[in-house]
């Protein structure tokens, strides 16, 4: 089983923690300090930015070679890794949190770092990793920001050795108990969870950096002063040019 997470404090309220650190055995130097006053943010989504696929897609075809899944690890699999961020379906699909209830918090963040490390880490795009390093160089606090939960975060964080802030399902005991921690990781709910950061660390959100390929994070890539669409869909393609944004090709 993975360590867990080291957290940071937050502000009541807003789910266990502001951003998490990824526990890890050898940390890259300063990884996990808290970031000085005059640091900027770049904030980076994980499925189709850094990740050159959407991790739903991956842990259920991985599934599926194994055997065929059941419907309950189909909506598992579905939830716990933001599928609806990729479809831009509206906040209403995330009411199903509740049926995940019961089910084994172990055994799930077990199987999704296993998953990982067998297929998952294929697919972390190097364009988007040189990108995430040049920024670090630049001093700059790298943060992944997801609408997928901590099971399917969490693994992609450690490996690269970044801070990072998601939908976070709440575990009692061993199981999930069906209800998520502060608010969903997801369209606006992303945007407030990046200004909450910014203002934890004294850093002006319009100094920051943010990519994304969804069309659905519009509103907190109208707030940073670098917005960058990085494998963006076709409606999010279609905002960047006509608000000048950086587009870039992530592979």
């Amino acid at each position: 089983m993975l360590a867990e997470a080291v957290l940071s404090p937050a502000p009541a309220g807003a789910g266990s923690a502001l951003v998490f650190t990824p526990a890890a055995a050898e940390p890259r130097p300063g990884a996990w300090g808290l970031p000085p006053a005059a640091a900027r943010i770049a904030f980076f989504d994980m499925d189709q930015t850094v990740l050159c696929s959407h991790s739903a897609y991956l842990y259920l075809r991985e599934r599926w070679r194994q055997r065929l899944p059941t419907w309950r690890e189909w909506l598992a699999f579905s939830l716990v890794s933001g599928i609806y961020s990729a479809l831009n379906l509206p906040l209403a699909v995330m009411d199903g949190f509740h049926r995940l209830a019961g089910g084994d918090a172990a055994s799930l963040r077990d199987l999704c770092a296993s998953c990982y490390q067998d297929v998952l880490v294929q697919y972390l795009s190097p364009a988007a990793v040189a990108r995430l390093r040049w920024h670090e160089q630049q001093g700059d606090v790298v943060v992944l920001l997801s609408a997928a939960t901590q099971f399917g975060v969490e693994p992609v964080a450690r490996h690269l050795g970044v801070f990072y802030r998601c939908t976070e399902l709440e575990v009692v005991g061993v199981r999930l108990s069906g209800r998520t921690l502060g608010e969903v990781c997801y369209g606006r709910g992303k945007q407030r969870w990046a200004e909450r950061i910014a203002r934890e660390w004294n850093i002006r959100l319009d100094g920051c950096a943010f990519y994304s390929d969804s069309y659905s994070d519009r509103g907190l890539m109208e707030r940073v002063g670098r917005p960058v669409a990085a494998n963006p869909d076709w409606r999010l393609r279609g905002l960047a040019r006509r608000m000048g944004w950086e587009i870039v090709a992530f592979t």
